[in-house]
């Protein structure tokens, strides 16, 4: 990646009050309230092809999705306001955070600066940084330089975390490695109890040099300096009455924040979930249905943590936990990936898939830990079909709307689990 392209990066996810950033934000707000004032629906195309390419352009314009940032509350505000459309009330549901803006974020190494993003569930550093020798992971060094994926190898994430907790090295360089050359990021899962030596993500583009440097042993300041502000982040919820509430209720889940645009990773989930929405709301179903759109995703899932925090008995109780994950979808992955808690719902959704045309590429074992929002449900024994797909561009700064995504297929996976949410539902 560029000098310039982290330079945009850092100055974006830095400061959410810059420029760029307020005049998407004040321009969403105007369109929000200018149609709503109006009473016209919040661009409400004819079909199913042109709605989701709607939701997923405009989700994708708003910037970077990272959790409780301007262009974040910006992004709930919007989902908000293409519900009522659908005859169904939806809410904002915010809780307390601790968010860190990163201020200084670098490596110097005689001359030469590099740019990154912390790692946000590791500890930091102040203005001076930290000066000592660098050197590959499980050198002698002061700091050490490895590489990471943003899907991370067990082998190689475990000795990775081990050397973070150890306290071996006074920081850590990670190399970010995904399928395509930039800065593909690491999620935080213990933001709330971060661990560690700082550590610092920066480019895969730098990975020839910083390797060459680290084994010469050359002298380098890490500087991994960020604010926290205690802010409120939101989680977007609805819930669609049955006939008959006293039963078991269906759960349609899916997360809508990321580290950056995030067009594939969450447009896909999204716009499956709004159609889901759409279906059942004109269904008139049997049972409650109750959505939620959580933010947190990137931080260890926070938002469905607090939801389950105030629902305690639902992961337990409802008749199905429906989870729309990331890079449903996608351009540029390899296929959809099913998840259920049994046999029987694996064969629904299979079915029900190869039907539209659309099988899933993998199907993982019936109870099998699975990935995203749902483990959550996995683990309070829920009951539970989750489907993800795969993309290259996996927590990349690329994966933008158009190229990233494929509308066709999202269109008929929406309208597969639509109707599957509407059998389930009754």
């Amino acid at each position: 990646m560029s000098s310039t392209g982290i330079n945009e990066i850092k100055s974006r996810i830095v400061n959410q009050n810059i420029q760029s950033v307020r005049k998407t934000v004040d321009d969403l707000i105007e369109s929000f309230a200018a149609q709503k004032a109006s009473g016209t629906a919040l661009n409400q195309p004819a079909d199913r092809r042109n709605r989701i390419a709607d939701i997923i352009e405009q989700y994708d314009s708003q910037g970077f999705h990272r959790t409780s940032t301007a262009v974040d509350r910006v992004s709930a505000l919007w989902l908000v306001g293409r519900i009522p459309q659908l005859g169904i009330e939806a809410r904002l549901e915010p809780f307390s955070l601790s968010r860190i803006d990163p201020i200084q974020a670098y490596i110097q190494i005689g001359n030469r600066k590099i740019e990154g993003v912390p790692l946000f569930d590791g500890t930091f550093t102040d203005a001076t940084g930290i000066r000592g020798s660098l050197g590959l992971l499980g050198s002698e060094a002061d700091i050490a330089v490895t590489q990471v994926s943003p899907e991370p190898d067990l082998l190689r994430d475990k000795e990775f975390q081990n050397y973070r907790r150890s306290g071996q090295y006074k920081g850590i360089i990670a190399i970010t490695k995904g399928d395509r050359p930039g800065l593909a990021l690491q999620n935080a899962p213990d933001f709330t109890s971060p661990f560690g030596s700082p550590v610092l993500q920066v480019s895969s583009e730098e990975a020839s040099w910083l390797e060459e440097v680290a084994k010469q042993g050359r002298d380098a300041v890490l500087v991994t300096q960020v604010r926290r502000t205690d802010v409120e982040a939101l989680n977007v919820t609805a819930t669609l009455k049955g006939l008959e509430s006293s039963l078991a209720p269906l759960v349609i889940i899916t997360p809508r924040s990321g580290w950056w645009h995030c067009a594939a990773e969450r447009g896909g989930g999204l716009a499956c979930w709004l159609e889901a929405m759409a279906a059942l709301s004109a269904k008139k179903p049997t049972r409650d249905v109750i959505f939620v759109a959580s933010t947190g995703h990137e931080l260890g899932h926070l938002g469905l943590k607090f939801f389950l925090a105030h629902s305690t008995r639902l992961a337990q109780t409802a008749r199905l936990w429906f989870h729309f994950g990331a890079d449903i979808g996608a351009a540029v992955g390899s296929g959809s990936i099913l998840s259920t808690s049994t046999r029987e719902f694996q064969k629904m959704a299979t079915t029900a898939m190869n039907e539209m045309g659309v099988p899933p590429q993998e199907c993982l074992l019936p109870g099998r830990v699975p990935l995203g929002e749902v483990f959550w449900i996995h683990q309070r024994q829920g009951h539970y079909i989750s489907l993800r797909g795969s993309s290259h561009l996996f927590r990349h700064p690329e994966d933008r709307w158009p190229y990233a995504v494929d509308v066709d297929q999202i269109n008929r996976l929406a309208c597969t689990f639509a109707a599957l949410s509407v059998k389930l539902a009754v």
